[in-house]
């Protein structure tokens, strides 16, 4: 359940946004209560729209920030050129003017009315729409896949969604850089020296949990061999510069460091910045992560961030098999054939998924694409179930068909024995072709 005092995302609704047409889509973003998810996994084949929706929740965010004290007060419905809010070329569809609708809401009262902000794109102007003037005050920071450390220590929390369009002109965070400045405030007398201590340790906590087989975090002294103080991991294989570690492990420091760092600013007055409320958009969310890391992921996430609502776009079934453990709501973008063009629509209620296998995730209409189901079995595997099954489906089987159905059942048995649904139903098939052949030889 999300905080009562808090505001989250519940809904939007998109309209003539790239690869969503002139159908309005709406992804879900509570669960089964009613109330904002604390987690949302948004799923899908390549192309479908998955960026598409972070980047539009991450804009909508952005124009009502922007306008917000104005749209508040009732003194704008519409906001010409000037404003430089018009939506990017390549986003709009041929079908008509684009449009986002974002809801938010709070834990307090799942019935409530929740709060609407609506952005119509013209040509020349923005018409927004905003129930009663109420606008909420929420925090979002949105990460896209592209999540690699950077050089420059310059960061302003008005970029905090920017990274979701690019990381050029607004990269994360230099995490290198902020935890050199957190040990240095930490190390020195002051009024503030207390609290810098209690945020680099909470910092080094966080990161040490984070990643596999890191003890210990430190910040090296300058020497004349290293003039420059140094962020070090403890690794198995001793002390390795942030710089020399795995991407992996880059990648996750590079965008848990921005967002930690973006809520210390957010809450500076606050006893633990990060256990304040706040939307975190990640695309990619499983990107270059070990199975074992994609497993357990959501639940360090929210462990740490535990007022956060996380909002993810990912391909793992590891991830997904996870879901239930987070209360996770789950979406599936699904692409539609049609004339001239096909299109997605947003699936808010797939198969229920709590106790999966991650063969059955697989096979499931969870992962499916217009180009089929994805099988768990390997290519040739499956290549000679389809011949065994094609065979079988002959009204009358040939003195070949049968010699051929026994090399398949004996190719296919020197498959490992495993305790997987796909062993039992080649076992079976296998258990078919033999009574099947000693049927008709003893019937010949």
């Amino acid at each position: 359940m999300p905080p009562t005092d808090a505001v989250y995302f519940k809904s939007m609704t998109v309209r003539n946004i790239r690869c969503f047409r002139d159908e309005p889509q709406m992804l879900d973003l509570t669960d089964h209560d009613g109330t904002p998810a604390m987690w949302t996994l948004i799923l899908g084949d390549n192309g479908v729209g998955k960026t598409t929706l972070l980047q539009s929740l991450g804009y909508i965010w952005w124009l009502w920030y922007l306008g917000r004290s104005l749209i508040a007060n009732g003194q704008v419905k519409t906001l010409g050129a000037g404003w430089g809010l018009s939506l990017p070329p390549n986003w709009r569809s041929e079908q008509g003017d684009p449009y986002i609708q974002l809801e938010f809401g709070s834990g307090t009262d799942p019935n409530a009315a929740p709060i609407s902000v609506g952005f119509l794109f013209g040509e020349k102007s923005l018409n927004t729409e905003i129930d009663d003037g109420n606008v909420p005050d929420v925090f979002v920071c949105g990460y896209g896949p592209d999540r690699s450390l950077t050089r420059t220590s310059e960061c302003h929390s008005e970029h905090s969604v920017s990274s979701l369009y690019e990381t050029d002109e607004h990269p994360l965070v230099n995490s290198r850089t902020w935890l050199r400045e957190l040990d240095y405030s930490a190390s020195k007398k002051s009024d503030v020296q207390s609290m810098m201590k209690a945020r680099l340790k909470q910092v080094k906590e966080t990161l040490i949990d984070l990643l596999p087989d890191v003890s210990d975090i430190r910040i090296t002294q300058p020497s004349r061999k290293k003039p420059e103080p140094e962020v070090e991991f403890r690794t198995p294989y001793g002390w390795v510069e942030l710089s020399g570690v795995a991407y992996g492990y880059q990648s996750l420091v590079a965008w848990v460091v921005d967002f930690a760092y973006r809520l210390f600013e957010r809450y500076p007055d606050s006893d633990d910045p990060l256990a304040e409320p706040a939307i975190c958009l990640v695309d990619e969310l499983d990107l270059h992560l070990h199975p074992s890391w994609q497993r357990d992921v959501m639940a360090f996430l929210s462990q740490k961030f535990p007022r956060t609502q996380f909002i993810a776009t990912v391909h793992s079934p590891l991830v997904v098999q996870a879901a239930p453990s987070v209360n996770a709501n789950v979406a599936v973008l699904r692409r539609v054939q049609g004339e001239p063009f096909d299109h997605v629509v947003i699936d808010n209620d797939p198969e229920i998924i709590r106790s999966w296998r991650l063969d059955q995730l697989l096979a499931s209409d969870l992962f499916a694409t217009v180009r089929g189901p994805i099988t768990p079995r390997n290519p040739a595997v499956q290549e000679k179930i389809d011949e065994r099954r094609k065979i079988l489906s002959k009204p009358k089987l040939t003195k070949r068909d049968r010699e051929r159905l026994a090399e398949i059942a004996q190719e296919i048995d020197v498959v490992p024995v495993t305790e997987t649904q796909d062993h039992q139903e080649i076992q079976e098939l296998i258990k078919k072709s033999y009574e099947l052949l000693a049927k008709e030889k003893d019937g010949s």
